[in-house]
């Protein structure tokens, strides 16, 4: 009699996954311990309770295991418990099916200690991965990092189109982000792209021809509440002029620095080069890509569309961009360029030298939000898979909050 099995099913047959540890953490890990392995869901000796047992993790560094399931098994939970070397407890639970299904998401502690971490889940391929984190508030991560620092030298979060979140059934091309400008600095940006219109002498934020429902003076409120609110914080903003200026008596470069003198000039950094920390804590520093007569921010004036470029101004500032917004549907080419310039800058031995990557792109009809939701993902992948302290300069998204720690594992790269 012949006997037909299913292969899904067949408990005869393992599946060969891994897990891997990173210790993002500014402690060792001293020694892990397993608990609440159930042997049916296990085949042969590559599994938790005997890989995972006794392991020390520096901080800094990870750990990869091969653990086999059995092929009956549904799912494979047990307990980690880690102690770090500073005495503090934490449990992680795991069901080491996720390594089949795609995760990027954050993820529960548990024990004693679980209030002074985090951690970060990138699942999919056979590949279970997991970052464990100091928790961190990402409205203050800034008062964390050396100040003696240049910004260039930094790993920073930014959005592209920052003022595009009017959700809108006419601006679904046109929205670029789902939180306010304020929303995304509490979440850890800390790089603003600003497109304004010039009409009438005053600045309305656009995306293109489509008003996004607010003006330069909304954006400058929210984000001086902001640094009123954390003071050891910066924020680069990014001003470019928008659209066609219409009913105008002055420049661009007037009405900007009108602004900054009734805004309080004392909150802005508007020097040509690149500032250390420590000197524009509270401000916003300035970086221009429109014209101007006289020295006004740091001069990114010359920019190519739709471009990956390098140039170095007339200031002597070199700075580094990758800013293709046409892009495939796939996104391999978009994620490709971005990985590529992260890769310069920590390659990179000048510490002044300015990076910017934008993720950002469309290709109706995608739209920028399924475009997000495909590549933003894939960097948070990328990024868990190579974790560094080295820079990787700034990275510009669209949807800052998908997935909901991105932003912090390209904080979590700043030593």
């Amino acid at each position: 009699m012949h006997i037909h099995r299913n292969k899904a099913t067949d408990k005869t047959m393992s599946h060969k996954t891994y897990l891997k540890i990173l210790n993002a953490t500014s402690h060792d890990i001293i020694n892990i311990s397993v608990d609440g392995v159930d042997s049916h869901d296990w085949d042969g000796r590559s599994r938790p309770d005997r890989n995972s047992v006794g392991v020390s993790i520096p901080a800094g560094a990870w750990v990869e295991e091969r653990q086999e399931l059995s092929g009956g098994a549904r799912s494979a939970w047990y307990s980690l418990h880690m102690t770090f070397a500073n005495g503090q407890q934490i449990t992680l639970r795991n069901d080491q099916h996720d390594a089949h299904e795609e995760h990027n998401r954050s993820y529960g502690l548990t024990g004693p200690d679980a209030d002074h971490f985090a951690a970060s889940q990138s699942s999919g391929k056979s590949l279970n991965t997991f970052s464990i984190e100091d928790r961190i508030s990402p409205s203050k991560w800034m008062a964390r990092v050396s100040g003696s620092q240049l910004l260039s030298q930094l790993s920073i979060p930014g959005t592209h189109d920052s003022g595009s979140y009017w959700s809108n059934i006419g601006n679904t091309h046109g929205q670029c982000q789902n939180l306010s400008i304020g929303r995304q600095l509490g979440a850890g940006i800390r790089l603003l792209d600003i497109r304004a219109r010039h009409i009438e002498d005053r600045f309305t934020i656009h995306h293109g021809a489509i008003y996004q429902r607010i003006n330069f003076d909304d954006v400058l409120d929210q984000c001086q509440g902001f640094l009123r609110e954390n003071p050891a914080e910066c924020i680069l903003m990014l001003v470019n002029s928008e659209y066609d200026a219409e009913k105008v008596t002055r420049s661009f470069e007037d009405t900007f620095r009108d602004y900054v003198s009734r805004r309080s000039s004392a909150s802005w950094y508007l020097g040509a080069h690149i500032p250390r920390l420590d000197d524009v804590r509270g401000k916003i520093v300035l970086l221009r890509r429109f014209p101007a007569s006289a020295e006004l921010g740091i001069n990114l004036r010359k920019w190519g569309d739709n471009s990956t470029f390098s140039h170095t101004n007339s200031d002597g500032v070199t700075y580094h961009v990758t800013d293709r917004y046409r892009v495939d549907s796939a996104g391999d080419n978009k994620l490709a360029q971005v990985e590529n310039l992260m890769a310069a800058a920590t390659a990179d031995s000048r510490a002044d030298s300015l990076y910017i990557a934008f993720l950002s792109g469309s290709n109706p009809p995608d739209t920028p939000r399924s475009f997000a939701f495909n590549v933003n993902p894939r960097l948070h992948a990328h990024l868990l898979a190579n974790h560094s302290s080295e820079r990787a300069g700034v990275i510009a998204l669209d949807f800052c909050d998908n997935p909901s720690t991105l932003v912090k594992q390209i904080i979590l790269r700043n030593s």
